[in-house]
């Protein structure tokens, strides 16, 4: 990847292994497991399951919208960022 003047962005259990600081860990876990990534020298881009996760119900009526993992209301999305960008994943295409 340096030689092509390349970083690999992965998910935060890279950093249990031992690569190279210049790849980017991308933190769904706990606070705590970004800071020991940062605290090893690796860039760190949160993306925690709430307030980012859009799979979630963001009403609190749960027949609002077929969802998983609970309550996580746009108020919170608010307040973390001024900004973000939202990624769709289907897990679930066709209801049966």
């Amino acid at each position: 990847m340096k030689k092509n003047n390349r970083i690999a962005i992965g998910w935060h259990e890279i950093n249990e292994g031992e690569l190279d600081t210049a790849n980017v860990v991308m933190n769904w876990g706990t606070d705590k497991q970004a800071i020991e990534a940062a605290t090893r020298g690796f860039n760190v881009i949160q993306t925690p399951g709430k307030p980012f996760y859009f799979d979630h119900y963001q009403s609190a009526d749960p027949t609002d919208s077929l969802a998983i993992h609970g309550y996580n209301p746009t108020e919170i999305i608010y307040r973390f960022f001024k900004s973000f960008r939202k990624n769709s994943y289907t897990e679930i295409p066709i209801l049966e």
